[in-house]
Order: structure tokens, then sequence, then C-alpha cells
């Protein structure tokens, strides 16, 4: 066992070990033909070059030794993408963190692009760590060395790399090497969506306890530092440090504390290494003296988020830029200390950081090999500190009454999260965390067991919950479920809609979906009037389960009048149809549910440009501030043939969350048509990711969205204008009383024409 704090060396890199690549340096293969061991193509196992590019050993100008290899687009072709690729085993790799290096040239086309690229492939067709170098393209017509690092999945089984053009152009590659430069740094093991660490205790796991009142304070004080220093103190130490391990070392040592001159003590510990001209002192003492200007500083820079994190869409960049000078935060934290952290540093000539830290990072004591897991009651609470920070500052609709109710959603989260009996309460304890921010793209993506769902489909209908389709012989469609298991359907449905994020529209139809579903092969027992039934668990998904009867995706109900299921429907069905529907007199649409087709039949509903609502990403330059709008990602939809009728209805109702409410709102914020059922899910805009210690991960709406006029879309989503809820008696008799509602709607109007 090691001692709860061992330094981490500094010198990892300077031990790297090289990774055997077949043919490194394309020697091996005459020029003009493939280099012995690569491929051309996506995939790794073809040497079938893909269309309209090719990759060829080149024995002009290399690197070094006698060839490169060389990769074009063709005259004819270049309008998709092509790489030229080699792969490994990457079992003796797991847990272990790669840097791929190559010297690359590219003279790309203006529509070129071109960048090394690394994969990580997982066991089950789950996704591994990947870089293309989508946000730092190569276009140097000289020799450069060039480098990605990512860590290696603890399932890995092969990696995957090589040269990637995308476009016009031409790239060369020679000198590739791929380097183990020591442990992977993000203490959980970069997991996909249905995996876990482990699946059981280990040795090292703190077993679960309670947290002590003092203990609680500590912990509030680290995280709330943990916050600031993480996004906005822009040391190089802090842009480069291992933030999960931090966490673990951190709730380690300043749960411990018992005054507030023990905690100021610890957290200096913890941050000097990372950010050390932070000051930390008692409250009510007088603070240190900020650090002077260093003799040779010559600028200063902070940190610039929009949004937070570096997604591959651009949508979300977190960068260090130019400052004017210095910038202290000052405030008080829990536990009887104070903090001032430097949001601006100087840098010198080099562009490196001032003052530089003077002490490697401390690590969590555990056994060597340690996993970090929601076994372990360190690194649950790591995550909470984690997911807490990072949400507080970045949720884009926090004013100052949702953070005064954020911080209040710290202490019981920290209390759960410590006497959590494993990984999968813990992740529970997540999921309340996150319901916290009422945002229906919050989720806890992690290992779920294995479920299948009841032979039956079900709604929230007049305060009851009424069976709408079923396979079974024992239940009629209308029949209301009044316990489940012996508890009342509305009190489990309450308990499962409390483990979702959203609006009461959105929790309800996801507590409705969980609701059907169960171990495999075990029973569940209704109870409906007097009758007791029981069920088993043993439809395969939602996909093969019961569902309520339906009409085409596009049906014409009377001569002239069409019914289009924009859920159902793809792309290439709608082009089928798209003449039929323009001569049609009347369109109804259904959107009760997430379309799989492009807005652009958006464009035959007006003979004038329409716009969507507002999708607006923000900037954070401070901490514990709304963020101030930096982008606006608005649809400009240009009209196309044919023109549409004016006699259209559209249907939704709670389903109908993201890309179904974008569309929703360009035809309420444009007055196109009706809008029939009840108001959509009210969650939308670019969704972002954010990974926690022991392979859980967070996921939320990254952007403020506002209708077209601007009035808020958070929560609300797209009323109908004719609101319509179903009955029970109109689910007995078979009926779509939302869809009966729009075509009465678009009939009359046909008669009016």
């Amino acid at each position: 066992m090691r001692g709860l704090f061992a330094l981490i060396s500094a010198l990892a890199a300077a031990n790297a070990a090289a990774v055997p690549i077949t043919n490194p340096g394309f020697e091996e293969g005459a020029p003009g033909t493939m280099p012995t061991g690569w491929h051309s193509g996506v995939g790794a196992t073809t040497d079938e070059p893909t269309a309209g590019y090719s990759a060829v050993v080149d024995s002009d100008r290399p690197h070094g030794g006698g060839a490169s290899v060389r990769l074009e687009s063709n005259q004819s072709g270049g309008s998709g993408f092509g790489t030229v690729t080699n792969a490994i085993d990457a079992v003796a790799y797991r847990r272990r963190r790669i840097r791929l290096s190559g010297n690359v040239r590219a003279v790309p086309a203006a529509d070129g692009q071109v960048g090394m690229w690394l994969r990580v492939d997982r066991a089950e067709d789950q996704r591994g760590a990947f870089d293309n170098m989508g946000d730092r393209p190569i276009n140097n017509a000289e020799w450069s060395d060039y480098a990605i690092e990512v860590d290696v999945a603890g399932d890995a089984t092969k990696l995957v790399f090589g040269l990637l053009l995308v476009g016009h152009g031409k790239a060369w590659l020679d000198d590739v090497r791929i380097d183990d430069i020591g442990p992977a740094r993000g203490t959980g093991i970069p997991l996909g969506w249905g995996s876990r660490p482990r699946s059981h205790a280990a040795p090292g796991d703190e077993p679960a306890r309670p947290i002590t009142p003092r203990g609680v304070l500590n912990l509030r004080a680290f995280a709330r530092l943990y916050g600031l220093a993480r996004f906005f103190h822009p040391s190089d130490e802090a842009a480069a440090a291992n933030w999960d391990e931090l966490a673990l070392a951190g709730v380690t040592l300043a749960e411990r504390a018992r005054t507030p001159e023990d905690l100021a003590a610890g957290l200096r510990t913890v941050f000097a290494p990372v950010a050390p001209s932070v000051q930390i002192y008692v409250t009510g003492k007088l603070p240190p003296s900020p650090i002077p200007r260093p003799a040779d500083a010559v600028s200063a820079v902070r940190w610039h988020h929009v949004g937070y994190g570096n997604d591959p869409s651009h949508v979300y960049k977190s960068e260090r830029v130019r400052a004017h000078g210095p910038d202290i935060y000052t405030v008080a934290l829990p536990g009887g200390v104070s903090v001032g952290v430097p949001l601006a540093v100087w840098r010198d000539r080099s562009g490196a950081t001032l003052p530089r830290a003077s002490a490697a990072m401390a690590a969590a004591g555990k056994p060597i090999g340690f996993i970090p897991a929601g076994f372990d009651r360190t690194t649950r609470l790591g995550a909470v500190v984690a997911a807490w920070s990072m949400l507080g500052q970045f949720h884009p609709y926090f004013d100052a009454e949702d953070r005064a109710a954020w911080d209040l959603a710290l202490e019981p989260a920290l209390r759960t999260a410590a006497t959590d009996p494993d990984d999968l309460a813990f992740r529970d304890t997540l999921r309340r965390l996150v319901a916290r921010l009422h945002d229906g793209h919050a989720t806890v993506p992690y290992y779920e067991p294995p479920a299948r769902s009841l032979p039956l489909a079900w709604d929230w209908v007049q305060g009851r919950l009424v069976v709408t389709a079923t396979a079974a012989n024992s239940l009629s469609r209308g029949d209301v479920i009044t316990a489940i298991n012996g508890t009342p359907a509305a009190i489990a449905v309450a308990k499962l809609a409390a483990l979702e994020s959203g609006s009461p529209q959105w929790t309800h139809v996801r507590a409705l979906d969980a609701l059907r579903k169960g171990p495999p092969d075990t029973s569940a027992v209704l109870q409906t009037g007097s009758r007791r039934i029981t069920l088993r668990y043993g439809q395969a998904g939602d996909s093969d389960g019961v569902t309520e009867p339906n009409l085409a995706p596009i049906a014409e109900l009377k001569p002239g009048l069409f019914y289009v299921d924009i859920e159902r429907v793809t792309q290439a069905g709608l082009d089928a149809r798209i003449a039929d529907l323009g001569k049609a007199r009347g369109l109804v649409f259904d959107l009760r549910g997430y379309p799989r087709m492009s807005p652009a039949f958006l464009q035959h509903f007006s003979n004038r440009p329409v716009k969507s609502g507002h999708f607006i990403s923000l900037a954070f330059d401070r901490p514990d501030r709304p963020g101030v709008p930096a982008d606006d990602g608005q649809w400009t939809l240009e009209p196309l043939a044919p023109r549409f009728t004016a006699n259209i209805a559209f249907i939704t109702n709670g389903s109908a969350i993201s890309y179904s409410e974008s569309i929703l709102g360009v035809v309420a914020g444009n007055h196109l048509a009706d809008i029939v059922g009840e108001p959509s899910a009210g969650a939308n805009g670019n969704i972002t990711f954010f990974d926690l210690p022991g392979g859980y991960q967070i996921s939320w709406t990254g952007m403020r969205v506002t209708n077209l006029n601007g009035r808020r879309h958070y929560l609300r989503g797209i009323q109908p204008n004719v609101v319509v809820h179903r009955t029970v008696a109109g689910v007995r008799a078979g009926r779509d009383e939302l869809l009966d509602r729009a075509l009465a709607l678009v009939k009359a109007r046909m008669r009016g024409n």
C-alpha cells in the first residue's frame, strides 16, 4: 500500500517505451505502390482504396530514409475523405497513455484538411478515444513533427492510426512512432455507454461511512475551490493537470481537517502544484501578499470558455487567451477559509506561465493497479465534486436564484455518495443531482443492468396509468393500473421521475418508459380494479415491444388529405412522396417523437425564408456569473418547390425533445401551421459531455435556446395553440384524440377552401 499521498513522477515522458509498428518509415514497398503493412481507406483490414483517393510510397523528399507515404485526392474524386491506415493490438497498452507522433507535410486545397488520426477500438463496438486533429489541421508544406496523445481504455482491442485527408489536396507522412508514456491520466478508464470499470469491490476501495458535520464543510470548501482553480486559473500546470486524480486526493485530505487552519494547510498542499499563485488563508486573517509580477513576465493569459470543452463540432471551446493584466477573484469558502484565485497569470517570452510550481501533484493512496470505481467512497466523493463544480459554472440557464439552489444540492449529494453501497447506487445519486438542473438533456451515461419490457404500452391519462396497447390476454386497452408490485402507480412513477432531469412533461415520459422495464425473465404483479395480473419482463426492447396502432408513415386518408409521421418516415420515403404532398389540399404532420430526416421539408411551407429559434453559445470569462451570448446558430431556411398547402396541422406532446423542438420552433415562430396536443419537452440545444472519476459521465445542454420571438424555451417547450389531452374513454374506444382534432381542423379548412 502506498502512503496517503505519493508524488507523481514528472519524468514519466522520459521513460516512454516505443510500441512496435510495421514499416513505420515506409521503406518497405516499391515507389508508387501501397507501403507494406499499411492500408488505404477507413478500415484497418481492407486493401481497397477509398474512392477518389490513393496512398503510395513516394521516394521524393522523404523526411528520413528513402521514402515516405503520399496520400492524395484524384482529380475526379476528393469529395469525401481518404486515409492511409495501420493498426496494432491494444491489449498490452490498456489503461496506459500513448502518444502517436510522426512527420507530416501537407498541401491541402481550399476545401481540404489534413491531420494524423488515432482511434482506440474497444470490445463490443463501444467507443474509445478518438482524435483526428480536426481542431488543429496541418497545412505546412514543409516537414514538421506532430503528435496525438490519448488514454487507452481498459477493454481496448485495437489501436488504429494513420493520416487523413478530407477534401482535395496532398499530404505526406513519415517516421511514424507510438510511445507508451505512462499510466492513463484519467483516474477512471475511458468508457462508453453501457460499461463500468469493474463489477465488484476490490482492494483499495474505501468502504462506505457517513460524513461528519465538519467533513461536510471541508468538502464543500474543496469543491468550491476545485471549480475555481480547474476552470478559471490559467496556469500551465492547471491546464495540463489530471483533475480526476486531484479530486480524489483533495477529498481525502480536505475531509479529515479539524480546524480552519488544518483545512487551509490541506488545500494548499492539494492546489499548490497546479495553482501556485492561489492564496488560501483562514477567513478573518490577513491574506498573504499577492505574488509580485515576475521580472521576466512579458504578457498575461486567462481562460475564455464558449460553453465548456473542445468538442469536434467546435460549438464549444475552452482556450487560454491574452489578458490585460492581474485579476484576482476573492471569495470566502465554507469551513472558515478564504481564497484569492488569480484569473489571469503572467507569461514569460517562451509563453510559459509564471510562477512555476515547485511540487508535483499528489495522488490519493491506493494499491498499484487500483482502478477507481463507484465501489470506492473516495471516487464517489471526487465525482460529486467534479460534477457539481463544473455544472455550477457552465449550465446555461443558471441565474442568481438557480445558483443558490445549486449550492444547496451539494451537501445531500456528498452525504449520499459517502454511504452508497456500490457503483449502481451511486449512479442514481448522480442522477438525482443532475435532476436538479431540470435539463432534459442531462443524463448519467453509465452501465445499466440488462432489462426487458412488459408486453404492453401505457400512458398517464387523466391522472391514471392506463394501458394503451397490450399483447397479454389478461389485459385490455383502457385498463387502469393502480399498483405495481404493491406500490401505488402514482408513487412508482414519481420515484422514477425523480431520477430524471427535465420538465414535468419530459420526466413523465422517461418514467413511464422505465416503469415498463425489469430484469429479464422476472415478473411484475399489476393491480387493475380487483384483479392481480402477473406479467413477465420478456420483450427485447422498445423496437420489438408492444406499441399503439399506427397509420403508415405517409398515408393518404382521403383524396387530397395526407398524414405524415415525422418520427417514422425516412428522408428517402419523404422524398419519394414530395410531389404528392405538394398537390395535397390538407396535411397533418405527427411529431410525437424524434425525426429521422432533415429539416429541409420545412422549406416547402412558405414562399419566403423562415427562421428557427436562437441557439446561443455562451461565453464564460469569470466564475459564478451567467454566460454572455457569443454566437447565435439560428437556422435560415430558403423556400423550395413545391409549396405545400396552407391547410396544415402538427401534432406534438411531451415526447418531442431537442431536434423535434427545433422543427416545431420553426413552425410556431413563423406561424406555418396549427400545433395540436400538449407542450413539447422543453430541452433544446447541442448536448455536451463531461467525464467524471470512476468511469461516470454526465451530459447536459451546453447552450441557451430561445424561441424565435426571444422568449424562453427551457422547460416550457413549444406550446400548442390547440390544447388536446387524451381521455380514458378515448383510449378504450381506440381513438387517437390528438390526431382526431388535428384532422378536424384541416378538414374544416379544406371545406372552407
